[in-house]
């Protein structure tokens, strides 16, 4: 089995979930020798094949590869195999894959009855560099975060003395407390924060190492905690990621089937399609242009998987202007839109709902 017929067109895509079901769908198949690429014995000892390279036509939607700073779509898609943080999430399709997980902490948190306390201990580990992750380099990264203004700082003021420092930015955050020796970080919120472990759980929770600079890393790079490191970056252009020397595994968190994944920037959506189609690239990032999708459907159909992500499409009325501040004219846009004509300007992949979340998520209820 060659190659090629592995390669994956994609119809929507959101978030590295459905990124990570693409790398899984290149190791499949059957036992025959594969060109360019090599089977090696997995876990459980099932045959799983491995690529050297995976060519991604990937969007120009990139803000930082720095991830104190990013806040986009694609530059997460990128880091999350990157850089971790104390948690993460489960690496599978569907409701499940909002299920938290440790990852660079060695279990979930135990969290004191008056929920303002919480304990980790680090698992022992080292960076893409070889230096070992510490204790404080967790208070340390959440300090940076204040230091170069980062767009996730909110999420982080509920820390005792983080509001504080915020405003000196020199000092401690006094309600972390970390210990290097015994591996131990202890947070204290100032009060009750029910989202906290979904926030250390962002690419903003992610730990670097002390001493990082706190300004932009995106072009530098930032040593890396998970399967892969960033190699180099070329803004508009290319990124190229290849698997971290120093990955050791931890349980349900994907070693990553390619050596080495390469990211080609490119701004059209038909571009990126037809960059896939001639065999340019792999995998397409890029919505299919609905023009194209009749296309892509009645061609390339043993190519292409269609998936629902995790997304909700909306319009909003801007209440302070006029006519929308009355609300019978905002009801009256409500009925008057044609619900049917919307989903066929997604090219019939959509579908309606009066919910905001969307079906994939845990706490979706179906609206009757």
């Amino acid at each position: 089995m060659t190659f090629e017929r592995w390669k994956r067109l994609a119809g929507l895509f959101a978030l590295f979930a459905a990124l990570t079901f693409a790398l899984a769908a290149c190791g499949g198949g059957d036992d025959e020798e594969s060109e360019g690429g090599a089977t090696t014995e997995a876990s459980g000892g099932a045959a799983e094949r491995t690529f050297p390279e995976l060519k991604i036509a990937f969007d120009n939607g990139i803000d930082y590869l720095d991830p104190g700073l990013a806040y986009t779509v694609q530059g997460w898609s990128i880091m999350l195999p990157v850089h971790l943080g104390l948690l993460t999430y489960k690496s599978v399709n569907g409701p499940d894959g909002a299920t938290l997980i440790p990852a660079l902490a060695e279990d979930l948190p135990e969290i004191s009855d008056d929920g303002l306390t919480y304990r980790f201990t680090l698992r022992e580990m080292n960076y893409s560099d070889g230096k070992p992750v510490k204790a404080s380099d967790f208070k340390n990264s959440i300090k940076r975060l204040f230091q170069i203004d980062s767009p996730g700082v909110g999420f982080f003021t509920g820390i005792e003395g983080a509001e504080q420092f915020a405003e000196t930015k020199k000092g401690d955050i006094a309600g972390i407390v970390t210990d290097d020796d015994a591996r131990t970080i202890e947070i204290n919120l100032a009060k009750p924060q029910g989202d906290f472990l979904y926030v250390l759980a962002t690419m903003f929770g992610a730990v670097v190492p002390t001493g990082t600079p706190a300004k932009d890393q995106s072009t530098a790079t930032i040593p890396a905690t998970g399967p892969y490191m960033i190699e180099s970056y070329t803004p508009n252009r290319i990124v190229t990621v290849v698997r971290n020397p120093e990955w050791q595994g931890i349980d349900d968190i994907p070693d990553g089937n390619p050596d080495k994944i390469t990211f080609n920037v490119i701004e059209e959506d038909s571009a990126a399609l037809q960059s896939v189609i001639d065999g340019q690239n792999d995998y397409n990032f890029h919505p299919i242009p609905v023009d194209r999708l009749g296309e892509v459907q009645n061609q390339y159909a043993d190519q292409l998987k269609l998936f629902t992500p995790a997304n909700t499409y909306y319009f909003f009325m801007n209440t302070r202007l006029k006519p929308f501040d009355k609300l019978e004219v905002r009801q009256a846009v409500n009925h008057a839109v044609d619900r049917d004509a919307v989903v066929r300007l997604y090219g019939g992949l959509a579908t309606t709902t009066e919910n905001v979340l969307p079906p994939t998520y845990q706490q979706y209820e179906k609206i009757s």
